[in-house]
């Protein structure tokens, strides 16, 4: 690998672990119950082309991007429904909150 690209090619491949870690490699439990080894598996790689320019790539085994955005939007679909169902309650509890707040503070 030139010299030029080492540290670029090494902070791109930690941030590249840490992503596959954190949101594509799932629990054992998971991994499991779809068929997959216990263990993750993240794969970087870098090559010369010949024509002086170079690949670097990263791929892992976990469920990816897409699966964990459908998850999050889940969430986010369900926090809105639970809002829109209890939002007065919600505003009720704040209201409470902030004017104990407001009778402690000096």
């Amino acid at each position: 690998m030139p010299e030029q690209y080492r540290r670029i090619v090494k902070d791109v491949s930690i941030q590249a672990v840490r992503n596959a870690v954190v949101y594509g490699i799932e629990a054992p439990s998971v991994r499991l119950a779809a068929g997959k080894l216990a263990q993750g598996q993240v794969r970087l790689t870098f090559q010369s082309l010949g024509d002086g320019g170079y690949k670097f790539s990263v791929e892992d085994d976990g469920q990816g991007l897409a699966e964990y955005a459908l998850i999050l939007a889940l969430i986010a679909i369900i926090a809105i429904v639970a809002l829109i169902f209890m939002g007065n309650q919600v505003s009720n509890k704040l209201s409470v909150i902030g004017s104990a707040i407001q009778q402690v503070a000096p």
